[in-house]
């Protein structure tokens, strides 16, 4: 489901429109450039670049977008500061704790200001202090106005959410 909504991957059947477009049939570069410009995408394995410095990986979207250079250094220095990693700006993945990795996925996700985040089991691999961390920032930009589809098998999380939905054997109802 997340992969439809993300625009990996497109339904066998029906019909899926979104941002005013249909998606069938839209060619891959389209399809990215859409993701680009309006989805947020957090993965459960974090799926960070290795061997590139958390500023970096943050920057990547925008850089791809065309932003400019001054502009991805201050959106960089705001969600840095706002997830409270800015004093792990210059070091690389594998330097982080979970919940570091977890919060450097959120800031690229956050970077182009998307239309929709969405999220892959985003508390999967965290501890609790920063599954509840992690929750309080999503309840927050949730309020702020921006708009999550957040996949879970967490009651605790799920408990969070303002909708709650549950899918079973590919149908998706009312929780």
């Amino acid at each position: 489901m997340l992969a439809m909504l993300g625009l990996i991957e497109s339904p066998s059947d029906g019909q899926l429109t979104a941002f005013g477009r249909e998606l069938i049939g839209m060619s891959r570069a389209d399809r990215a450039m859409l993701r680009n410009r309006h989805l947020g995408f957090v993965f459960q394995f974090f799926h960070l670049i290795s061997d590139m410095t958390v500023a970096e990986n943050i920057s990547l979207p925008m850089l791809l977008a065309g932003a400019k250079r001054d502009q991805i250094r201050r959106r960089v220095d705001e969600l840095t500061e706002r997830l409270g990693i800015s004093h792990r700006r210059a070091h690389r993945p594998f330097e982080l704790s979970g919940g570091q990795q977890q919060r450097v996925a959120v800031a690229r996700a956050l970077a182009n200001a998307p239309d929709l985040l969405l999220l892959d089991e985003p508390t999967g691999n965290l501890d609790s202090e920063n599954s509840e961390s992690l929750m309080q920032l999503l309840v927050e930009l949730n309020r702020e106005g921006l708009a999550i589809c957040l996949v879970t098998h967490d009651p605790l999380c799920a408990q969070q959410a303002s909708r709650r939905m549950v899918m079973n054997d590919g149908v998706l109802s009312d929780f």
